[in-house]
């Protein structure tokens, strides 16, 4: 970190209730901009916006979250009572530090537990049950139905066919509300010992659309990943969890294979289009993997159906 970034975060800081904050280091992140703040007491991270709407949006929804439900960071107000802190041309928020660590990718969590699955989904109706209270603007069509190209014309006859195939299924009078939408294995905390969440990070891309697409983004990122293919018990025990605490109707179970191929698609348009603008080593490996999911996928194609609508 440059002296001047480092003056800028110390400027920032100045406007927060924190004895002696340390500035401790990066959080590795595609986008950047946040940074570990080490405090007598306890530590918080530092996120850096380049828009105000961004940084209020996602601030708004995690202090009103963490009333209610412990796993969420609280955002902290600075001493003038506000979430955001401007400096510069830059927009600042300061997060409570999730306690825990990240699911991530080593082999500890290659297959996720039972108990562990249970309080992924128990934790997702959570989110989901609180966000339903609240209001906030956003514009924004809806994920799924968004277009993509730039793509081999497979992928997107592919990607045509499960579009067409939510249509049929009846996608617009499916349940709606606002959704986290990046339910990652980076975005969610967990306390290993315990099999229990810890913390849900990063509401970002939160925005409205219909509820299935976050159960569809976690399944395909928690649990089928590119080196160990698909956690078919640990998918079992997400999904009846989750049916305990939040009806999903037939039609929405069935979607479920449909959008897990669209959020793939996605990700692998992005990671071709971000290519272009640096990052390319990390980016190349994010499409090889997306790339290999999809293969895992098609090759489970009918074992996938069967079990979201079983």
């Amino acid at each position: 970190m440059n002296a001047e970034m480092e003056n800028r975060l110390r400027a920032v800081l100045n406007k927060y209730d924190i004895a002696s904050p340390a500035i401790k280091g990066k959080l590795d992140s595609l986008s950047g901009g946040s940074y570990i703040i080490d405090s007598a007491s306890q530590k918080y991270v530092l996120k850096i916006y380049h828009d105000s709407a961004a940084a209020t949006k996602e601030a708004g929804i995690m202090s009103y979250l963490s009333q209610t439900l412990a796993m969420v960071p609280a955002a902290l107000k600075n001493v003038q009572g506000e979430l955001v802190s401007a400096e510069d041309d830059l927009f600042y928020v300061v997060y409570e530090f999730c306690s825990g660590r990240e699911i991530g990718w080593d082999n500890v969590t290659a297959k996720i537990p039972k108990i562990l699955s249970r309080s992924l989904a128990d934790s997702l109706s959570q989110i989901h049950e609180a966000l339903s209270t609240f209001q906030i603007e956003i514009s924004g069509s809806s994920q799924p139905l968004n277009k993509v190209k730039d793509l081999p014309s497979t992928i997107l006859d592919k990607y045509a066919l499960a579009q067409k195939n939510l249509e049929e299924l009846g996608v617009k009078n499916f349940k709606f509300g606002l959704i986290h939408s990046d339910l990652t294995r980076e975005n969610i905390f967990i306390d290993l010992a315990k099999q229990k969440v810890t913390g849900v990070v990063d509401f970002g891309d939160a925005h409205y659309d219909i509820l299935i697409w976050d159960v569809a983004v976690l399944i395909t990122q928690i649990f089928i990943t590119k080196s160990w293919g698909v956690d078919w018990e640990a998918i079992e025990w997400f999904l009846n969890q989750y049916l305990t605490r939040r009806e999903l109707p037939l039609n929405e179970r069935k979607a479920l294979l449909p959008l897990i191929i669209i959020r793939n698609i996605q990700l692998l348009e992005e990671a071709k289009l971000a290519q272009n603008d640096g990052n390319s080593k990390i980016l190349k490996s994010i499409e090889s993997s997306v790339t290999q999911k999809l293969a895992h996928i098609e090759e489970n194609s009918q074992r996938l159906a069967s079990l979201f609508t079983s």
